[in-house]
């Protein structure tokens, strides 16, 4: 079987995937005020923070900046309620 090799560029985000997704320097699990926690415990905290801003500045105090830079995991967490 003969398999053909199609040839094309990556766009800049693809061709730089490698490097973003590399574990040097990142932040591999969610702290609060610098003590790592599980996932659940840090999105009640921030759901938490949210909520007691919202309840003490109203509902035009919380607004969130969504860009293409995001990944689809990000959009998950940004969008959940």
């Amino acid at each position: 079987m003969r398999i053909r090799r199609i040839w094309a560029e990556l766009c800049v985000k693809g061709s730089a995937l490698g490097q973003t997704m590399g574990t040097t320097g990142r932040l591999l699990q969610p702290q609060i005020n610098g003590i790592n926690c599980n996932w659940p415990k840090a999105i009640n905290a921030v759901a938490e923070g949210l909520k007691q801003t919202i309840a003490q500045r109203g509902p035009g105090a919380v607004a969130m900046y969504l860009s293409g830079q995001l990944l689809t995991e990000d959009y998950y967490v940004a969008d959940e309620k």
